[in-house]
């Protein structure tokens, strides 16, 4: 972590995965498509999660965090889902199904040389 103070934060919730461990106490059965944020490596990667709605049947939030748990995640962040679910890569992209009034751009590193 930089000594500096951050330039941006976010926060939403709930955490999914705290300390390598599944954050979510109880189970509401709600299915939704679903957007997260994942911290790996001792938070030297951060990784979005987008799970569309037409990939079958969405996730509750218990069983998305038992997922990240269980493929590595350390920290996991829940973001808006349902409608608003969106990601645009350099390759492709998935238009929400409805209002996008936020958004988030993340910025990675140029590429090297």
């Amino acid at each position: 972590v930089p000594d500096t103070r951050p330039r941006f934060a976010i926060q939403a919730r709930p955490r999914l995965v705290v300390n390598s461990e599944i954050n979510i106490q109880s189970e509401s059965g709600l299915r939704a498509a679903r957007t997260a944020l994942c911290i790996r490596s001792g938070g030297q990667a951060l990784e979005v999660v987008v799970v569309p709605a037409d990939e079958g049947e969405c996730p509750t939030l218990l069983e998305l965090a038992t997922q990240l748990q269980a493929s590595g995640c350390e920290e996991a962040l829940n973001l808006d889902g349902g409608p608003s679910t969106a990601a645009r890569w350099p390759t492709g992209h998935l238009p929400p199904r409805g209002p996008l009034p936020y958004a988030l751009h993340l910025v990675g590193p140029p590429p090297p040389r």
